[in-house]
């Protein structure tokens, strides 16, 4: 359900498959409280079974077939939506 990766410039990729996760409680046995660690990317499959525990600020990138065409692939990425701007006390 996690496995890690080396990646360049010193970082590693966490990989987490939740697919088989039937309960958000079940991925604090995965380390889920200590991650991302220093230098650490997390991408996470099936992050729905997570349900409130994915953050807020978290990317959501889709990978889909292309219909009649098996081979390829057609990739979304949709950004975290930006915060609400910081009001100044006046």
């Amino acid at each position: 359900l996690l496995l890690r990766y080396p990646a360049r410039d010193g970082l590693e990729v966490v990989h987490l498959d939740l697919f088989r996760i039937e309960d958000p409680d079940e991925i604090w046995a995965l380390g889920w409280h200590e991650l991302p660690g220093e230098g650490e990317v997390v991408i996470v499959e099936w992050p729905e079974r997570a349900g409130a525990l994915v953050p807020s600020d978290s990317w959501d990138v889709r990978i889909d077939r292309v219909p009649g065409a098996p081979q390829l692939r057609e990739v979304g990425v949709t950004p975290p939506s930006p915060a609400d701007p910081v009001q100044a006390a006046p």
